[in-house]
């Protein structure tokens, strides 16, 4: 090993013309190699993990990278664009994904919200086909296209009860009241007999109080059917 020398600014001198053939070892557990750096477990058995040049502009590192914050909200990465005034990407110690346009705090996450399950606080858009095994949405969902269930034996499904938007009624005397806060002033309201009874006539809605109920009549007194009823609403 070649003697070697360091200079007040941090610079070693004095290298093996060879690197390659002689490494500069720093205790047992760094090695400097023709421009990489390997990383030892201080054992004597060869380096385990290296950090050197793979192109242009570009380091590489063979091994896993673990980097730790004193917080969940620590930043453990960042990325930004030269001339950014703030990070474009973070990488929070808890895993947490943010994204923002540079020039403040960032404005759309990612993160684990329990387990199994991804969370974002913000509006999440795909540019092609998303394949779901299962879904579920506590809230609303909006769609700027089309619904389509492409899969013959697929359908709609809607749960039925108490101030329900589908149910069924059955007529006396030609007539039943359905109670349920979905209907609205403007509801369209679907009629179709699940079940004939008396003497059938056709259906129609004759009344509707918002957010209380509507009623469906036959135009035949003697009606006693059993009515199917769904209830959907015009889209803003």
């Amino acid at each position: 090993m070649p003697k070697t020398t360091r200079s007040r600014g941090g610079t070693i001198s004095g290298l093996a013309q060879n690197q390659a053939q002689e490494p500069l070892l720093l205790g047992k557990r760094l090695a400097i190699r023709d421009g990489r750096i390997e990383f030892m477990d201080g054992t004597g058995a060869l380096p385990d993990t290296v950090l050197d040049r793979d192109s242009a502009g570009v380091l590489r590192m063979t091994g896993t990278w673990k980097l730790e914050g004193s917080a969940s909200t620590s930043d453990a990465f960042t990325a930004r664009v030269t001339g950014d005034a703030a990070a474009r990407f973070v990488v929070n110690a808890d895993g947490k994904l943010e994204w923002g346009a540079g020039s403040g705090a960032a404005d759309t996450n990612l993160y684990r919200d329990s387990a199994d399950t991804l969370k974002t606080d913000d509006g999440f858009t795909v540019g092609g086909y998303t394949t779901l095994q299962g879904a579920q949405t506590n809230g609303d969902f909006a769609s700027l296209g089309d619904i389509s269930i492409s899969t013959a034996g697929k359908g709609l499904k809607v749960k039925e009860g108490a101030n329900a938007t589908m149910g069924v009624a059955t007529l006396v005397a030609g007539t039943a009241t359905v109670a349920t806060t979905k209907v609205t002033a403007t509801s369209r309201i679907f009629l179709t007999s699940q079940a004939d009874g008396g003497t059938v006539g056709f259906l129609r809605v004759s009344a509707r109080s918002a957010g209380t109920s509507f009623t469906i009549t036959s135009s035949s007194a003697l009606d006693t059917s059993m009515v199917a009823w769904l209830i959907v609403e015009p889209a803003s």
